[in-house]
């Protein structure tokens, strides 16, 4: 282990390390039917574009990248066929790297990333090592390449953005594969990018302290935070000192030694320097001596890394004389090769970099070089402005000031220098803002190909740094800067401002009257909106930090602004886009809902109005807490125009909102009882009952309210105290009635007692118009429920004479259901045998319009269960079921007679109050049936029939056969035919 003065300096070992790994490499091309095969593995997207990828993306590499790019596929192909199920994260990244396919150094190493981190195994079977390993591998491979990149741009170019990175990073890739073998010599050079000698070496450089083994004690220390014992046990090789010592980290205590210290907290590990050493020893990756580079380089190439090395040491100092610059601009101007065009970068000529680094004294005659330079070309001069920006900020104030049409003239795609200053470097902007602030202004009618200033873009995407300049501006000027407007649109900086930069500008607005007043003031010439109305719809928090800075009065004022072509004020705005954020400034300004409510659109509509319409969820969290006084002034809001319409009204949009006000706010839901909450005729709870009947119904049944209450919502009348709630759900809501109802079973006595004009209750809508809902609700209610449902009559003061219950209107248009509901409900037959006010019960109806249903229903129960059903009388006392199934169905009352002979003797016993039997109404009326009852029967029950007298309280005794004979004689005669021991009992008659 080393001292801690160590004499050596020990570096990864990069054959060792390649050694160790058995990177997988395929030299097999991939066919493109195994590709078609992995894409559609991929998913349907990737599956689409494989002839895309192959005729195109492919097609546009080199012979060289084509077969490297197809080799990586067929390697990862063959990573994936061993369990392709279990590679499912592998099979997304390969679609992202198949369906957005970039220049070929970006796809090859992002592909080349796949294989090797798929696919990377150590050569000892060691579990800890390959874990050491495979993170050593990252670390090298992904971080150190990107570190390196970093220095480069800090000291070579200031830190300035590179929008072609990938070709750069390719650069120092493929540095590293040729100086280290880092990648296993499998990478190709970027034609685009290419390496030079001189990038070799300074690459090298930078690496060399990246590859000594104490800038990798991370690395030890983060695979002992993943397996801390394991890598314990490693160290001390004594598993008894190994647990002693995780009790005590178990236990919190401190323990300090040569290789590691425990804690803080438990199962915590962190190793010195010298046992992060020793963990990495083991595997012996590390030696102690570094390798040269050895590769021979010209004179020129061994001056321009001379001056390299001296800007990478003193990066600031500008190091470089104008002999110097001067002798390699010599040597490099006219130069074609393309590594020293793109030298580091893409379009970084060799002698721009170096001019960035010329001492301060000869700069400004180095730039005029570099631009009359005719190798250099529109684009490469650009990329040196813009590391100037970045690297030598005195220097472009001073360019600025000597020749501003640099600054101004057409610049890459952003328009001018200043839209890219705009738009990528604050600090350079800033800087000239100081130095050359008239010079700026000039330049305000200069635009990008889409017509903004650069103004402009930096209000969109710089506020911080418009307000510096707006702040160092003198009066007149501020307002000429918000003012003035892009050529493409005619819109005003200040409200490209507020539609980007909404809290950058309502912070500006707070601070500074003068651009308060802009923004009042300010409107777009074609359709009249401000920077105020851009702020309310694109910018909430914007509006809200604007409204909550400024005084009462002076948030007011901003409210009431009004678009002039169409009058739409801010405030209205501001609710209908943001209602959350609107919604969350009255509840910081309770008092600002006064000035709300005086601020409608154009046909009369509050801010309040279209809130409750469009996020009614909004307005609910917002009255919750607001004082009560305040929550009933703004339900009561109506439309301005037409002193109609409240707030509260207008909820009933939102069905699920209202009912979670009524819901959980008690107050309002007494006040929405009261007839100021109505809008004409009908209040809130009938707007639901017409249209939201499942809203209606979570406010019934929700526990919240109480019986009382509930009952208070149904039966509330409309203003022309005709129509109650309840009756317009049964009427618009059925469905959503009956199963309130069925929730809320103690509501029915109310309901009951609920009229309409001309006297009938829901419970006569829904028989009427959904018997199946009666025949479904029955069997759920309670009986005396049930009972009380069936028993609803019309009302008898407004029709005195015509009374009907319920039972008998679910006879009349369900009556299969209703038969059902007899048969099955015992305990509720006596309520489904009320009476109409003709004395008929529902069983009368059955028998005189449906007597298939009673034969359907009724032919299976048992004799007494029919036979009470068939001498059910009118309410006067007369007329038996069966007499009327007599007259108007003989067929089925003889087919029920047959079926059941107890019934038919006890029938005889069974007389109406004129003392006939049903035996003697069917040979009055229905002799036919009568005459095939009697063929069936036994000779002693036919003559019991035909003899059978009627009671003693007619007037005259009459005899079955008597009637049978006096009324058809036809028939009578057939029977006796029939039947000769008949004509004994003709005696009696």
């Amino acid at each position: 282990a080393p001292s801690r003065k160590m004499d050596l300096v020990h570096y990864v070992d990069m054959e060792r390390l390649m050694s160790s790994l058995r990177v997988p490499r395929n030299t097999r091309e991939i066919s493109p039917g195994d590709f078609e095969a992995m894409c559609k593995l991929c998913g349907e997207k990737v599956g689409k574009d494989v002839f895309k990828y192959y005729s195109g993306v492919l097609r546009g590499y080199t012979t060289e990248q084509q077969k490297n790019i197809r080799c990586l596929l067929e390697t990862i192909r063959q990573l994936l066929l061993p369990d392709p199920k279990d590679k499912g994260s592998v099979f997304a990244e390969l679609c992202n790297a198949l369906s957005d396919v970039r220049c070929f150094p970006d796809h090859f190493m992002l592909l080349q990333r796949m294989c090797l981190f798929s696919g990377v195994h150590v050569g000892p079977e060691d579990e800890l090592q390959e874990n050491f390993i495979r993170k050593l591998w990252e670390h090298l491979s992904t971080g150190l390449p990107s570190k390196i990149l970093d220095t480069i741009s800090q000291r070579f170019f200031g830190g300035s953005f590179d929008d072609m990175s990938t070709h750069a990073h390719a650069c120092v890739c493929y540095s590293l594969d040729v100086v280290f073998q880092l990648f296993g010599g499998t990478l190709l050079d970027d034609p685009h990018c290419p390496v030079s000698n001189p990038v070799l070496y300074v690459v090298a450089d930078l690496a060399r302290p990246l590859l000594e083994w104490t800038s990798l004690t991370h690395i030890a220390q983060q695979l002992c935070d993943d397996v801390p014992w394991v890598c314990l046990r490693y160290l001390l090789r004594d598993d008894d000192l190994v647990i002693t010592l995780a009790q005590l980290s178990e236990k919190n205590e401190p323990y300090k030694h040569e290789l590691f210290e425990l804690g803080p907290g438990p199962n915590k590990i962190t190793l010195t320097e010298t046992g992060s050493f020793e963990l990495v020893r083991h595997w012996q990756l590390l030696k102690p001596t570094w390798t040269p580079l050895h590769m021979a380089l010209s004179r020129k190439e061994e001056t321009l890394l001379g001056h390299l090395r001296r800007i990478l040491a003193a990066p600031l100092a500008f190091p470089l004389t104008l002999a110097e610059f001067t002798a390699m601009r010599n040597v490099f101007l006219g130069t074609s090769e393309t590594k020293y065009r793109n030298f580091f970068r893409m379009n970084v000529h060799v002698c721009t970099l170096l001019a960035l680094h010329v001492s301060a004294e000869d700069a400004i005659l180095v730039f005029y070089q570099c631009r009359e330079d005719t190798a250099v070309s529109p684009m490469i001069l650009s990329k040196y402005l813009v590391n100037i920006s970045f690297l030598r900020l005195p220097l472009l104030a001073q360019l600025a000031q000597q020749d501003f049409s640099v600054f101004s003239s057409a610049f890459e795609a952003y328009g001018s220098f200043l839209h890219y200053l705009s738009e990528g470097n604050a600090a350079a902007l800033r800087h000239l803002i100081t130095h050359v602030p008239q010079l700026l202004k000039q330049a305000w009618d200069a635009t990008n190909d889409i017509g903004y200033s650069w103004v402009h873009v930096l209000a969109q995407h710089d506020g911080d740094t418009l307000i510096f300049y707006f702040n160092s501006l003198s009066t007149a000027d501020k307002t000429l800067l918000m003012e003035f407007r892009n050529k493409r649109n005619g819109r005003p900086v200040c409200y490209t401002f507020a539609t980007f930069n909404g809290v950058r500008c309502a912070e500006l607005a707070i601070a500074s009257p003068i651009f308060c007043e802009i923004l009042m003031k300010s409107t777009n010439k074609d359709d009249g909106w401000g920077p105020l109305h851009a702020m309310a719809e694109k910018s909430p928090q914007g509006m809200l930090r604007l409204l909550t800075g400024l005084t009462e009065s002076a948030a007011a004022s901003i409210l009431r602004v009004r678009n002039p072509q169409n009058t739409y004020n801010v405030c209205y705005f501001f609710a209908i886009h943001q209602p959350v954020a609107f919604c969350k400034f009255i509840e910081q300004v309770p008092s600002a809902w006064a000035t709300v409510v005086q601020l409608p659109s154009k046909d009369g509509w509050s801010p309040f109005h279209r809130l409750a319409e469009a996020s009614g969820p909004a307005l609910v969290e917002l009255l919750a807490k607001l004082p009560l006084n305040i929550r009933v002034n703004i339900l009561n809001t109506r439309n301005a125009q037409r002193d109609r319409f409240p707030v509260s009204r207008m909820l009933c949009a939102q069905p699920d909102a209202f009912a979670s006000l009524v819901i959980n706010d008690p107050d309002l839901r007494k006040w929405l009882l009261l007839r100021e909450s109505f809008h004409d005729k009908w209040s809130p709870y009938h707007v639901l009952a017409e249209y939201h009947g499942a809203a209606l119904s979570t406010i019934i049944t929700s526990s919240a309210l109480s019986k009382t209450e509930a009952e208070h919502i149904f039966l509330l009348l409309d203003s022309s105290q005709t129509l109650p709630v309840v009756y317009m759900m049964c009427v618009k809501q059925r469905d959503q009635f009956v199963a309130t109802i069925a929730a809320r079973p103690e509501l029915i006595p109310a309901i009951s007692t609920s009229y309409t004009t001309d006297g009938w209750t829901p419970f006569h809508n829904i028989a009427e118009h959904l018997p199946v809902a009666i025949f479904k609700i029955l069997p759920s209610l309670a009986p005396i429920s049930a009972t009380t449902l069936l028993s609803a009559q019309r009302n008898a003061a407004l029709v005195p004479h015509d009374h009907v219950p319920v039972a008998y209107m679910f006879a009349y248009y369900g009556p299969a259901l209703y038969a059902q509901s007899y048969r099955a409900l015992p305990y509720l037959r006596p309520a489904l045998q009320l009476r109409n006010s003709e004395g008929w019960s529902g069983l009368h109806r059955l028998a005189e319009h449906h007597a298939d249903v009673i034969l359907r229903e009724f032919d299976g129960l048992d004799d007494a269960a029919l036979l009470q059903i068939l001498v059910t009388t009118r309410a006067s006392g007369y007329t038996f079921v069966a007499q009327m199934l007599a007259q108007y169905n003989a067929q089925v009352l003889l087919i029920l007679l047959q079926h059941h002979p107890n019934v038919r003797l006890s029938l005889l016993n069974m007389f109406d109050p004129d003392g006939n039997t049903v035996f003697h109404t069917m040979a009055h009326l229905c002799g036919n049936a009568l005459s095939l009852l009697l063929r069936e029967l036994p000779e002693a029950d036919a003559i019991a029939l035909l003899t059978a007298p009627s009671s003693a309280r007619s007037a005259k005794r009459t005899f079955v056969g008597e009637v049978f004979y006096n009324n058809d004689l036809p028939n009578f005669a057939q029977v006796v035919a029939r039947v000769p021991a008949l004509k004994g009992a003709l005696r009696l008659f």
